[in-house]
């Protein structure tokens, strides 16, 4: 057991830091008490180090990336949770930017997107005829062809009005995992493009989408 010099706390070994400089190869501050003087030391320098960490990496990104790099691939199950919890924890903020992100930002994405479709014609034409067989073979003779003509014209119609990118949703995507839903009226929902993105494919019971009906 070794006491804590600052909170006076027994605590094992495994409870201190490792320092071979220190006799016993230990440091005298356990760990609860090392964090706590980190953060508060973040907090009362926080914007010159931000500023020395931007000036470091603007002299070597190279080296920063490598380094971010080398840490996602040795601790990926880590870096996963971290991202799935920060997602779950922050749905509404993260919504809130990427729809001002697309509005300040509409017409470069438009014009990228236009650029990549002339970039990539045979990944596109892949795309849509993979999509298009999807469509008719998950269209039913019943489905009410004029109705899902108006739902995506509605879309398009509030994309123009708003200035905010709407999709046509499959609520039971059409190439789901171990599912595949129907083309129909039914199946059909508009959402913005975040959202529906934030979707995927998955089934409607999983889904988490902030405001949709």
């Amino acid at each position: 057991m070794k006491t804590c010099v600052k909170c006076a706390v027994k605590r094992t070994h495994t409870g201190f830091r490792k320092d071979s400089r220190i006799r016993g190869g230990y440091t005298g501050t356990c760990l609860p008490c090392h964090r706590a003087y980190r953060n508060a030391s973040y907090l009362n320098n926080r914007d010159e180090i931000l500023r020395k960490q931007k000036s470091d990496y603007d002299k070597n990104p190279l080296k920063y990336k490598l380094s971010a790099a080398r840490y996602r691939l040795k601790n990926i199950a880590k870096v996963r949770a971290f991202h799935a919890s920060y997602r779950k924890n922050n749905a509404e903020k993260l919504a809130s930017w990427f729809r001002n992100n697309y509005i300040l930002n509409r017409a470069k994405k438009l014009n990228d997107a236009v650029c990549w479709r002339k970039k990539n014609k045979s990944k596109v034409s892949g795309y849509s005829a993979a999509r298009r067989a999807r469509e008719i073979n998950a269209t039913p003779g019943w489905a009410d062809m004029t109705e899902i003509a108006s739902i995506y014209a509605k879309a398009t119609a509030m994309s123009e009005s708003s200035g905010i990118q709407h999709h046509v949703d499959h609520i039971w995507p059409l190439k789901g995992h171990g599912f595949s839903g129907l083309h129909v009226q039914c199946n059909l929902r508009i959402l913005t493009a975040s959202e529906n993105l934030k979707k995927g494919n998955k089934r409607p019971e999983m889904e988490n989408l902030h405001g949709n009906k």
